[in-house]
C-alpha cells in the first residue's frame, strides 16, 4: 500500500525542488555579505543564560523526581 498523504507531500517537494532550482543557483552565485562573528557575541550572553537557567531547571526537575 502506498501513503497518498506522504506520497503528494513528496511529489510536492519535489515539483518545488525542481521550479526552484534556476532561482537557487542565481542566488548562490552571488557574493554573501561579510559576518562579523566577533561583534554579534555579545549579543549572545541574554540568550546563553537564559539555555543555561533551562538546563539548570531541567536538571532540578529530573533530579527531584
Amino acid at each position: 500500500m502506498i501513503d497518498p498523504i506522504a506520497a503528494t507531500i513528496g511529489l510536492g517537494g519535489i515539483a518545488l525542488l525542481y521550479l526552484s532550482k534556476g532561482s537557487m543557483q542565481e542566488q548562490l552565485r552571488k557574493r554573501p555579505f561579510p559576518v562579523r562573528l566577533w561583534a554579534s557575541l555579545p549579543m549572545l550572553k541574554r540568550p546563553a543564560l537564559i539555555v543555561a537557567l533551562a538546563l539548570v531547571a531541567s536538571a532540578g526537575v529530573v533530579m527531584t523526581r
